[in-house]
């Protein structure tokens, strides 16, 4: 069903406010502290049998910034992340998790080169992204080639799309100094969740 009340596979429909209903994106599940940018999930399906997730979906999701924000410094998660990132150079998260499963493509691609994005400027507008799943628990290739593993079971899972990093402390409080250590610099997150069942 799309979010919640159209059949499998379906689009359904949306809120009056053109979001997924609250059974898709979980509550509280979009939350940021960059002044201005959000993730945020268009109206598609979130509940998928076995079979369609094993021959492959596709996730969508938006990467919002309401005004041009400078000097943004996207951090990568750890040395080994080879996370996707958008045109601008934003390092994003992207993984779906459940209480024993999780598929993470970018969370172990070897020993990596221990660069972190440069700063960038964040342009206003919205940027649409995907993210392809098979249904199977995957946490990267490694340095050593690592296969996927087993499929998801039938449950309820989550989709999460994150970015970490640093700005400018006006990016997202109107200050000039961060209050708690004088710096011009605060840490940022953005993030979103939305939930994904699979049915047998």
């Amino acid at each position: 069903m799309a979010c919640g009340t159209a059949p499998v596979g379906s689009n359904g429909g949306s809120n009056d406010a053109g979001n997924p209903p609250a059974s898709c994106v979980l509550a509280g599940g979009t939350t940021s502290n960059l002044n201005g940018v959000e993730i945020f999930f268009p109206d598609q399906p979130c509940v998928y049998t076995l079979a369609q997730a094993a021959a492959g979906i596709t996730l969508k999701y938006e990467l919002h910034v309401a005004q041009d924000t400078l000097e943004v410094h996207s951090r990568r998660p750890s040395p080994e992340s080879c996370d996707a990132q958008t045109p601008a150079g934003v390092d994003l998260s992207e993984r779906i998790t459940g209480e024993h499963d999780g598929y993470c493509p970018g969370c172990d691609c070897g020993l990596g080169d221990g660069r972190q994005p440069p700063a960038i400027t964040l342009k206003r507008g919205a940027e649409a992204r995907t993210f392809h799943w098979d249904g199977r628990n995957w946490g990267g290739p490694s340095d050593t080639g690592n296969r996927e593993g087993p499929a998801f079971p039938p449950g309820v899972y989550t989709f999460t799309v994150r970015t970490t990093g640093t700005a400018p402390t006006s990016a997202g409080t109107g200050l000039e100094v961060d209050p708690l250590d004088g710096q011009p610099w605060r840490e940022f997150v953005v993030e979103g969740h939305m939930q994904i069942t699979l049915v047998p």
